[in-house]
């Protein structure tokens, strides 16, 4: 039997979370997808479900940015949080430090192509899932 991954989409954008959605069905990826729309939500579920693999959070969410939902999980979940990846479609080059000094594990501009979003996605789950838990 196949482990499933864990994963949590942290997006307030209804094309981002549905093109993230079909993007793992169409690969076969074996990813339980949780979704929040806000970063208070994303937040309240990572600290609840600690045992969540990898958080894909947008930087420029309602209620609590990207960054401070890194920042916020990391001290409570401190080394046993999962992989934070921030994903932005902004440029601005501030982003990455700011990302860096919240304990992000990496950041990235959102492609705007569907397959180098599915490269992107895939990419990151080949560095931070266990293989078996996923393919």
């Amino acid at each position: 039997m196949t482990t499933r991954a864990r994963v949590i989409l942290i997006e307030d954008n209804d094309d981002d979370r549905e093109l993230t959605r079909r993007v793992i069905i169409r690969h076969g990826w074996h990813i339980d997808l949780e979704i929040a729309i806000n970063g208070m939500e994303g937040i309240s579920y990572l600290v609840d479900h600690p045992n969540t693999d990898m958080a894909l959070i947008d930087v420029n969410l309602p209620l609590v940015n990207g960054f401070d939902v890194v920042a916020r999980v990391r001290q409570v979940l401190s080394v046993k949080a999962p992989a934070m990846i921030l994903m932005t479609t902004s440029t601005n080059p501030s982003y990455i430090q700011e990302a860096q000094k919240a304990g992000a594990t990496e950041f990235h501009v959102k492609p705007m192509a569907l397959q180098d979003y599915a490269t992107l996605l895939e990419g990151l789950f080949e560095r931070h899932l266990i293989a078996s838990s996923w393919r």
